[in-house]
C-alpha cells in the first residue's frame, strides 16, 4: 500500500510544470500574455499548496502505518517555499496594480519565483531519496 506515498510527488511534478512555464515566459517575454501568466501563476501556487496539504496528510498516514520516514528537512523546505510564494504573489499583485514599469519590484518577483522553482527541485530530490529508502 506504499503506492499512496507517490500521490504527492506526482501532483507536485505536475504543479512544477506550471511554475516552470510561467517562469520561462515571464523571464524571456516570449509568448507572454498577462492573463495567462496570472492564471498559470495562480495554478502553480494553488496546486503546490494543495499538494503540500496532501503531502502532509500522506505523511501522517505513513506514520500511522509505521513507515519510517524522516521528512523534517522536506517539511522545512516546504515552509520556506510557501514563504517565497507569499512574497512572489505580493510582488506580482503589486506589479499588476501598478502597470508602470517598476524594475526593482520586477527583479524581486523574478528572483523570488526563480528561487522557489530551484527549491522545489531540491525538495523533489530530498523527497525522492527519503522514499527510495523504503
Amino acid at each position: 500500500m506504499k503506492e499512496v506515498l507517490f500521490i504527492h510527488p506526482l501532483g507536485q511534478s505536475f504543479s512544477f510544470l506550471f511554475g516552470l512555464f510561467n517562469y520561462i515566459t515571464g523571464h524571456t517575454r516570449r509568448g507572454f500574455n498577462r492573463s495567462i501568466h496570472l492564471n498559470c501563476g495562480l495554478l502553480y501556487y494553488f496546486s503546490t499548496f494543495l499538494g503540500g496539504g496532501i503531502g502532509y496528510a500522506v505523511a501522517r498516514w505513513a506514520q500511522k502505518e509505521n513507515f519510517n520516514l524522516d521528512m523534517s528537512m522536506h517539511a522545512y523546505l516546504a515552509m520556506v517555499i510557501f514563504l517565497l510564494f507569499g512574497i512572489g504573489g505580493a510582488t506580482g499583485f503589486f506589479l499588476m496594480r501598478h502597470r508602470e514599469k517598476n524594475k526593482h519590484i520586477l527583479k524581486y518577483h523574478k528572483a523570488v519565483n526563480g528561487l522557489s522553482l530551484v527549491l522545489v527541485l531540491i525538495l523533489a530530490v530530498s523527497g525522492y531519496f527519503e522514499l527510495s529508502m523504503l
